[in-house]
């Protein structure tokens, strides 16, 4: 697993090849600044382009952990999953044309498939257009529109058969 936040800034936290044990990884997560390298600027944005950008070209790499990049083992090894969680459209709103053209670019270019979470605020209902084309097909499968509460019931329901072992979060 490798995790990636962002703001108007992408902050690589691990990579795939980071940690060995799902407890290395809830504590890692359990002390991560939200913010790593902003501690004195604005707090704002939500610059998702850059952030498919870092998945495509740092996190989905042989590199950093990819065991089968080019899909040609047969069965594959492992399924590639990008899972966004977001709160409302690419801030500043000029750069979401950017935000879709990256989607397509990583989907086209990766074998990952990309769920997009769309938690339920208001702001996130003018994003439903950007989230349906970043995510992958059929966008009915891989659009989720949720609420903080039933979020991890529906991680585990929809990765679950992306896993050998059954999951639990």
């Amino acid at each position: 697993m490798g995790l990636v936040t962002f703001d108007n800034f992408v902050y690589e936290e691990f990579f795939l090849n980071t940690y060995n044990s799902s407890s290395q990884i809830a504590s890692h997560i359990e002390r991560m600044d939200i913010h790593p390298d902003n501690d004195n600027m604005t707090r704002c944005g939500r610059r998702r382009d850059l952030a498919l950008i870092s998945a495509k070209t740092l996190q989905l790499t042989s590199d950093q952990g990819i065991r089968d990049p080019m899909g040609i083992e047969n069965p594959p090894i492992k399924q590639e999953v990008l899972i966004i969680t977001t709160d409302g459209v690419t801030l500043p709103k000029y750069f979401a044309p950017d935000t879709i053209k990256e989607g397509g670019a990583l989907k086209q270019d990766t074998r990952a498939e990309v769920f997009v979470i769309s938690l339920s605020i208001e702001e996130s209902k003018d994003g439903i257009d950007e989230f349906s084309a970043i995510a992958s097909q059929p966008t009915d499968d891989f659009l989720i529109k949720n609420d903080f509460d039933t979020l991890l019931p529906s991680l585990e329901k929809n990765l679950g058969c992306f896993c050998v072992n059954e999951i639990t979060i």
